[in-house]
């Protein structure tokens, strides 16, 4: 999220049941590649085994900030 707000990108991060966590995030292609580098890296306390990219219809309604849902 904080990485995502630095980016000024909007959209949501949320848990998913099987324990991953879903990210849907609008912006440039470079702002978007930062924002994949952050989440490979993960959070100190986390542990990322991958990361899967992939585009989103244009018409999804997004929120303009960050959000977790």
């Amino acid at each position: 999220m904080h990485e995502a707000v630095r980016l000024k990108l909007g959209g949501y991060a949320q848990n998913l049941p099987d324990g991953s966590v879903e990210v849907v995030s609008e912006g440039t292609d470079a702002e978007l590649e930062k924002l994949e580098g952050a989440l490979r890296r993960g959070p100190s306390h986390a542990r990322v085994d991958d990361v899967q990219r992939l585009q989103v219809p244009l018409e999804l309604d997004l929120p303009r900030s960050f959000d977790v849902r």
